[in-house]
This record gives structure tokens, C-alpha cells and sequence, in this order.
């Protein structure tokens, strides 16, 4: 046999990389210099091991040079790093020092970098000041709705966050030409949160809520999944649940004046219809069967090679029901939580 060749390729990425997780979780006071340069790698996996790296360091001696930082991937993963360990007190200047790369004019991976360390900086530390808040709404707005479904996901967000008052209106208008069912339910979620509606706006968002769900379309990556796993597209035996709790989200965010208006229309909602989802209650009613005979497997097993032949589906759905198997256990879109 012919001896083995390790592979080399991308062997030098790799010892840097490894090199700089020698600084995770270890301050050192000669760490930052070989550190700094390679938050602007090309290579985002050196660049994340470089930010984990800074991280372990002491804050304020590096707070500077981030807010400083002119490079773009260099800048948004040192503020990064600001935003995720640099506390309020820095949250303003980390979020201005953002202006230095206008959202319109850098690419998508870079688009989704900055919105991340706004992100995270909300996530973190809550709104900023009122002034930043009102700068940063004033910038990302113009920018969405995006040519980028994947930015459209992210700084619907963080408009919703920061309560832009148009963000309602855009993401209404992208709601209602979503091309799949995640990127519906995407926006649905996000906006149980959002301020500065009108009524009417009210009725076309809790009107989402009526629709059949399951007649839109999957993502691409959803259905090449199950494919690959060789089942029929299942929404998950939690997934009625979690539509039940972000529709009570929703709705407990109404004022009693809307909730008076939109009554009719919220008693009409069936979370369970409403998820593509049927419960219990809906399932076929089991058949009552006469007792034909006690089977054994040695009698059985000698008829399941004729099994695969002329077989009737409608007559299987039926014993499934029958048999209370569909109580516990799950068939496509129907059933218990067991596979």
C-alpha cells in the first residue's frame, strides 16, 4: 500500500489560527500587537480567533484602538468585541464609531458584520442614548427593505429594536411578498414586538395568522435537508407551541382599544390551523373493527413480502388511526411528537 500524504493545504491558516487560541482565556500584555493585524484577515476564521483573543485582554487597553480602526473587517470585529465586553458606558461610542462605513456601501458579509455588532450591542446593553438611537435609525432606514434577503432579516431587527417609526409599513410589504413560509414567520415574530402601528396595520399582520400556511414554499436549504434525510417535510411536534406563544406575545402588546376592534378577527385565529398543524382534536376518528382473529407473527410473516404489492394508502392511514398510533406517534405533518 502506497504511504500516506497528509493533506497541506491551508496548513500555515491553520498554525496562526492555533497560535492565536493560544490567547483565549489568557491576558498578556505583549498579545495585542500580533493580535490587531489579523482582526482584518481575509479569512473569517482567523478573524474570529483573533476577536476571541482580544477579548481576553483588558478592555481598556485596547477600548481606543478599536474606536480608532479605519480598516472595515478589522474595525467591525474590534467593535465587535467592544460591543460584546465594553459594557454601556462604551455602547455610544462603539455604535458611532460604526458611521465610518455607510451600510450602502459595503457588501453583504460586511453589511451583516455591522448589523451583528448592533445586534449585540442592544442585546447586551439595551438602547443607547436617545441620540444614537435616532442617528442609527436615520442611517440603517434607507437601506431597507434591502436587496439582501439576508440583510432584510437582520436590520428588520434592529429597526423594530430601536422603534423606527416606517418599519412597521416596510416589513408589512415584505411579509406580504415573502417567497417562503421562513421568511413569513420570520417577520411575523419580530414584528410581535414593534410600535407605531395603525389599526389597519394591525388587521393585515393578525390577518397573517388566517392564512394557509403550508400552501407557501420552503427554503431552498429546508427541503435539499429533508430530502437528504429521506422524509416528507415535518414542522416538529413544538412548533404549534411555539406559534401559540408568540401569537400570545403579540396580541398582549394590543391596547384595549385595539383589542376591542380586532376582536372579531383574533377569534377567528386557530393557532393550530393557523401553524399548518393538526391537533388531537382534528385528527380522523379511529373505526370501530370486529375481532377477526388473534395473529401470531409466525402466521404473519410468511404475507409481508405481499405487503409491497398493490398496497392502499387511505386503508394504512386508516389503521394508523385505528390502531391509536397516531396519539403518540407522527406520520408526515400528522400526529404525536414521537418519529
Amino acid at each position: 500500500a502506497s504511504a500516506w500524504t497528509p493533506n497541506t493545504d491551508g496548513a500555515e491558516a491553520r498554525a496562526l489560527r492555533r497560535k492565536l487560541e493560544a490567547y483565549h482565556g489568557k491576558a498578556d500584555p505583549k498579545a495585542l500587537d500580533f493580535i490587531w493585524p489579523h482582526l482584518n484577515s481575509p479569512d473569517r476564521s482567523i478573524r474570529f480567533a483573533a476577536r476571541i483573543a482580544l477579548e481576553a485582554q483588558p478592555v481598556e487597553t485596547w477600548q481606543a484602538r478599536a474606536l480608532a480602526e479605519k480598516s472595515t473587517d478589522g474595525g467591525l470585529t474590534a467593535l465587535l468585541a467592544l460591543a460584546r465586553l465594553g459594557g454601556k458606558s462604551a455602547q455610544d461610542e462603539c455604535l458611532r464609531a460604526l458611521g465610518k462605513w455607510p451600510l450602502a456601501t459595503l457588501p453583504e458579509n460586511q453589511q451583516l458584520h455591522k448589523i451583528r455588532v448592533i445586534q449585540v450591542s442592544i442585546a447586551r446593553n439595551g438602547l443607547p442614548s436617545a441620540d444614537v438611537v435616532k442617528l442609527a435609525t436615520e442611517k440603517l432606514s434607507p437601506s431597507y427593505p434591502n436587496k439582501s434577503q439576508l440583510v432584510n432579516r437582520e436590520i428588520s431587527q434592529v429597526l423594530i429594536a430601536l422603534g423606527a417609526p416606517d418599519v412597521v409599513d416596510k416589513t408589512l410589504t415584505l411579509m406580504a411578498a415573502a417567497p417562503t413560509q421562513e421568511d413569513m414567520i420570520h417577520y411575523m415574530f419580530h414584528l410581535r414586538t414593534a410600535k407605531h402601528w395603525t389599526l389597519d396595520q394591525r388587521r393585515e399582520y393578525f390577518a397573517y395568522w388566517t392564512k394557509d400556511r403550508p400552501g407557501y414554499k420552503h427554503q431552498g436549504d429546508t427541503v435539499k435537508w429533508f430530502e437528504e434525510a429521506g422524509r416528507p417535510y415535518g414542522d416538529g411536534s413544538s412548533f404549534n407551541n411555539f406559534y401559540k406563544n408568540f401569537l400570545k406575545e403579540a396580541t398582549a402588546n394590543l391596547s384595549d382599544a385595539e383589542k376591542g376592534e380586532l376582536g372579531p378577527l383574533l377569534a377567528s385565529i386557530s393557532t393550530g390551523a393557523a401553524a399548518g398543524r393538526k391537533t388531537v382534536s382534528d385528527f380522523p376518528k379511529p373505526q370501530t373493527r370486529a375481532f377477526v382473529k388473534a395473529w401470531t407473527m409466525a402466521e404473519l410473516e410468511p404475507e409481508l413480502e405481499k405487503a409491497s404489492k398493490r398496497r392502499n394508502f387511505e386503508k394504512g392511514r386508516q389503521a394508523f388511526v385505528d390502531g391509536q398510533c397516531i396519539v403518540c406517534h407522527r406520520f408526515g405533518n400528522e400526529g404525536g411528537g414521537v418519529g
